[in-house]
């Protein structure tokens, strides 16, 4: 999660957002009966295999199955929300 901010516009959230959370409107979730979960999500992230992913010396296709750069990143959310992709990597 990044800025507190981030859950004005969120759709679902992975861990915490920075800050107090004294900002969240829980008037607008009720009056717009939005449901809004979250749980803990422990994320490990191992520089050596991001570099090596990165760098295309790592193998990722058991993880991503989909692969798009930053302006076809559109199309890579609506392949996920259809299901004909579970993981997408965004190139620059």
């Amino acid at each position: 999660m990044g800025s507190e901010s981030a859950m004005t516009t969120a759709i679902a959230y992975v861990g915490v957002p920075h800050g107090s959370g004294h900002n969240l409107n829980l008037g607008r979730l009720f009056r717009q009966n939005i449901t809004l979960r979250g749980g803990v999500a422990p994320a490990r992230y191992i520089p050596e295999l991001l570099a090596d992913t990165v760098a295309g010396k790592l193998n990722a296709s058991a993880v991503f199955d989909l692969t798009v750069d930053l302006d076809d990143v559109p199309r890579g959310y609506a392949l996920m929300d259809s299901r004909e992709a579970i993981k997408v990597m965004v190139r620059p």
